[in-house]
C-alpha cells in the first residue's frame, strides 16, 4: 500500500469521508511528514467555508482544496478537505492527483462558525514510496 493511501486512510478514519464525522480536526502530520524538501513539493489552496444554494433550493456549506503547483519532481497524490459545523462533526471530501476536493455540508442551522481544514499530499516521482503531506487551515467563517 502506498504511503499516500495510509495517510489518507488515517486522515479519513479520523475525519470521515462525505459522511458525518466525530470531529473536523485533521490528524496532524508526523515529524517525518513535516520534513519537506522545498525543491520537490506541492502547494495547495483551501477556500473558507461558504453558504451555497443547491439545485432545488436546498442550502449547504462548502469548502474546496486544490493543488496549485508542484516543484521539482513532486506530483500530487491526494487532498482531503473537511468542514465542521456549529453543531459538531461535519464532513470530508477526498480527491486524487490534480482534482479539486470539495465537501458539501448540510446542517439543521446555518447560524454560527463553520471551520475548514485540509491536508494535501504528494510524492517525489523518483522516490515512489516516500510521501509528504502538508495541512492547511483552519479557516473559520461565521455564517
Amino acid at each position: 500500500m502506498f504511503v499516500s493511501a495510509v495517510v489518507a486512510a488515517s486522515f479519513i478514519a479520523t475525519m470521515g469521508t462525505v459522511t458525518p464525522m466525530a470531529s473536523a480536526q485533521p490528524t496532524e502530520p508526523s515529524a517525518d511528514e513535516l520534513q519537506i524538501d522545498p525543491a520537490n513539493r506541492c502547494f495547495h489552496d483551501l477556500t473558507p467555508p461558504s453558504l451555497v444554494e443547491l439545485p432545488g433550493g436546498a442550502k449547504a456549506v462548502t469548502a474546496t482544496a486544490v493543488t496549485t503547483q508542484c516543484t521539482g519532481k513532486a506530483a500530487p497524490t491526494n487532498l482531503v478537505v473537511c468542514v465542521s459545523t456549529p453543531e459538531g462533526p461535519g464532513e470530508c471530501g477526498t480527491e486524487y492527483n490534480w482534482e479539486m476536493a470539495q465537501v458539501l455540508v448540510t446542517a439543521s442551522s446555518f447560524d454560527g462558525p463553520f471551520t475548514a481544514k485540509a491536508v494535501g499530499c504528494w510524492r517525489n516521482l523518483l522516490e515512489q514510496f516516500q510521501e509528504r503531506c502538508q495541512p492547511s487551515g483552519p479557516l473559520t467563517v461565521t455564517i
